[in-house]
């Protein structure tokens, strides 16, 4: 409680960006890997093995991946 009253006696405007500092900084993983995931699955959509399991799919029948 007396850090809540130290924090609630400075600058609002202050407090706020330090707060979404901080927040943003616990959570610059989460962010990075969510880039990630999404180059890595335009990267993969690229691939001959993508196309051969939407044809697989599609076809109804195993898909024969070979790592291309």
């Amino acid at each position: 409680m007396a850090l809540a009253a130290k924090v609630a006696a400075q600058p609002p405007i202050s407090v706020a960006m330090t707060k979404l500092t901080v927040n943003r900084l616990a959570h610059a993983l989460d962010d990075l890997a969510s880039h990630m995931d999404l180059d890595q699955f335009a990267l993969a959509s690229l691939t001959d093995d993508h196309k051969e399991g939407v044809a697989a799919f599609l076809g109804r029948r195993k898909p024969r991946f070979r790592g291309r």
